[in-house]
């Protein structure tokens, strides 16, 4: 949204509609604090995009948990169509450093932690060790 001239762009994905990715209604989607050009796309995945929304890039490989059971009070969310696979889990909160364009934090709403210091090349998994 451009609040000078009121003009709006879509800047979904396409691959939003294939099926491939999960998302949930409350998506993080938020701009780097260090390059107001490169806007983040949680789902499963982390995507970018750097002119505007006319393509995204995946970033991150599937960053949430392989069994749908764990934790356990969240199975209820478990994808049921088998095409799919069992995962149901989706990036929650994103937090890119406000300092290091390379550096960003992703949780997903199945108790995952990670970050990632090298733009998306590698990830790591940094959730405590005591997490369920």
């Amino acid at each position: 949204f451009d609040r000078t001239t009121g003009q709006t762009q879509d800047v979904s994905p396409v691959i939003l509609r294939t099926g491939k990715y999960r998302f949930n209604r409350t998506a993080p989607l938020l701009f780097s604090p260090v390059d107001p050009h490169i806007l983040y796309l949680g789902s499963n995945v982390l995507f970018k995009t750097t002119d505007g929304g006319n393509s995204w890039q995946v970033m991150s490989p599937d960053l949430t948990r392989e069994d749908p059971g764990v934790p356990p009070n969240l199975g209820v969310f478990v994808e049921a169509d088998p095409a799919k696979g069992k995962h149901r889990g989706v990036i929650y909160s994103l937090a890119p450093s406000p300092e290091d364009v390379n550096l960003i934090w992703a949780g997903t709403d199945d108790g995952l932690i990670h970050l990632t210091r090298d733009g998306g090349k590698k990830w790591e998994n940094v959730t405590p060790k005591d997490m369920p």
